[in-house]
C-alpha cells in the first residue's frame, strides 16, 4: 500500500472524508467479505467471551435482519 500524497491529506483535511480507489486487491476483498459474512452469520450467543465483539440494531420492520 502506498503512502497518501499531500494532495490527498488536503482533500481529506477540506472534505472530512477520502475516496481511494483500488486500494485492496481482489484477494484481500474476497478475504475480507469472507470474514464479514461469516460474522454476520453469528448470534450473539455464538461470539466467544473476549474474542469477539459487535453492535448490532434489529429492523422495527423485519425483527431477523441486523444492521
Amino acid at each position: 500500500m502506498q503512502n497518501l500524497t499531500k494532495q490527498q491529506i488536503e482533500e481529506f483535511h477540506k472534505d472530512g472524508f477520502l475516496l481511494v480507489k483500488n486500494c485492496f486487491s481482489d484477494a484481500e476483498i474476497d478475504r475480507m467479505m469472507s470474514a464479514a459474512e461469516k460474522f454476520n452469520g453469528k448470534k450473539p450467543v455464538d461470539w466467544k467471551k473476549d474474542e469477539e465483539m459487535a453492535y448490532y440494531e434489529t429492523s422495527k420492520i423485519n425483527s431477523w435482519r441486523r444492521f
